[in-house]
């Protein structure tokens, strides 16, 4: 998932990556073993109901085929409301996540109630789909053969063919037997729904792959933009940058300077491959960005360095992030770095210094 294109990197992915995948995991580890249960428990109530009365049984049995198509219908609207399950709860837990991440934002405009109010839509949304969802288990553990099986079975008991205690040990039975099948096949029908959440992500294939094995002679860093036409794949009909042209030298600092969403950002997301233009060429060497995939992928990313204005801090020892990108660093450029930052002073007077995490 990592590897797809940046527009796919959305807060859903973090319910996709929790809930869906735990919910796909709850499908093999316990249904296999409700499989093999359901499996015996079946036949060996179909054995206990010919014992009491053939002819029940077959009249249970011609009603299979009408339960399968009913069934169908069942599991196609139960597979749906299922993706609709998954998904209100992934819209829930993107506006968690993004009121969570910018809490310092959330507090400053004193919006906390309308952020909670956002979120409690989500769940109420979730809440409503997860009520159809009950209603559609209810119904399918009821849409089996009661009716035809009380009606041939009470002509029985008044013939005097079978009697009404034998009668409802039968129906009792034939409750177990509809219960065991339709657990499974619920079950089921609510792993696919969540499974098919999941492949959408991976089955999908990044539109550059990232896995060059190859390295370049020399790497001299001379970048070129050359009548690079750049929207974001979110609004492709608003151009960020138009015909834009212009190089960078190594050895020279040079400054992208102007106003807010002019395309400062957007030319360091191209030169980082996040995404690729419309139209024109990033050149890196007078090679085109796009040809450079070929080369070690990580090769360009130990020439290339990007610092934001707000860096991020993994949840690891302070070494490990500061050698973040490349763990096989020695400590001593690890120290260097942080000398050169000015952080050693703070990093070594911390409980474990650059082992604190």
């Amino acid at each position: 998932m990592i590897q797809l294109s940046m527009v796919c990197l959305t807060g859903d992915i973090t319910s996709r990556l929790t809930s869906d995948t735990t919910q796909v995991s709850d499908l093999i580890s316990q249904n296999v073993n409700l499989f093999l249960r359901s499996f015996v428990k079946t036949v060996g109530i179909f054995i206990f109901m010919f014992g009491m009365s053939w002819k029940l049984s077959v009249v249970t049995i011609m009603g299979f085929p009408y339960i399968a198509v009913v069934s169908k219908l069942y599991g196609e609207y139960y597979k749906k409301l299922t993706k609709e399950v998954q998904t209100a709860l992934a819209q829930a837990n993107k506006v968690a996540e993004e009121t969570i991440s910018a809490m310092r934002t959330v507090r400053s405009f004193a919006n906390e109630d309308q952020e909670g109010d956002s979120y409690y839509s989500r769940l109420q949304e979730m809440f409503v789909l997860n009520k159809k969802q009950a209603v559609a288990y209810a119904c399918f553990m009821w849409s089996t053969l009661q009716v035809a099986v009380l009606y041939y079975g009470g002509h029985l008991v008044v013939t005097n063919q079978m009697s009404g205690g034998t009668l409802i040990s039968f129906i009792i039975y034939e409750l177990e037997l509809g219960e065991s099948i339709s657990s499974v096949y619920t079950g089921l029908m609510q792993g696919v729904g969540a499974a098919e959440k999941v492949f959408e992500y991976i089955d999908r294939k990044p539109k550059h792959i990232l896995d060059g094995q190859e390295a370049p002679e020399t790497f001299e860093g001379q970048v070129e933009f050359k009548n690079v036409t750049f929207a974001y794949p979110t609004r492709p009909e608003m151009d960020i940058l138009k015909n834009v042209s212009f190089s960078l030298r190594p050895g020279q600092v040079t400054a992208l300077v102007g106003p807010s969403g002019g395309g400062k950002s957007s030319c360091v997301c191209l030169l980082e491959n996040f995404y690729a233009p419309q139209q024109g060429q990033v050149l890196v060497d007078g090679r085109p960005l796009l040809i450079m995939q070929s080369f070690f992928f990580f090769f360009k990313y130990i020439q290339v360095a990007l610092v934001s204005q707000e860096p991020i801090l993994f949840a690891r020892t302070v070494q490990m992030n500061i050698s973040y990108g490349v763990p096989e660093a020695p400590m001593e450029p690890v120290i260097r770095a942080a000398i050169n930052a000015n952080a050693h002073d703070f990093i070594t007077g911390l409980s474990k210094g650059y082992e604190t995490g």
